[in-house]
């Protein structure tokens, strides 16, 4: 099983609904694995820091957790 797989399942079994992200090469592992098993599903953004803002709405709404999914990067330090 890979890392990506082993996540995804752990989500699923956290019954996590969706994921905010901004789509970048080093996720698509994560991606095709969240996709073929159709939870959690995704909801892109423009910017790091408005995805990050989703989830916290998300949370805040919810009142459950917010998933982010981001690469590393200069975006990934600028307070998301």
């Amino acid at each position: 099983m890979r890392v990506s797989e082993a996540i995804v399942e752990s989500l699923v079994a956290e019954d996590m609904e969706y994921y905010f992200t901004v789509y970048a090469e080093q996720i698509t592992g994560f991606v095709i694995n969240a996709e073929m098993r159709g939870k959690p599903r995704s909801i892109n953004a423009v910017h790091k820091p408005g995805a990050g803002f989703m989830g916290l709405v998300y949370s805040r709404v919810k009142r459950s957790p917010g998933l982010c999914v981001f690469t590393g990067g200069p975006g990934g330090s600028r307070g998301c």
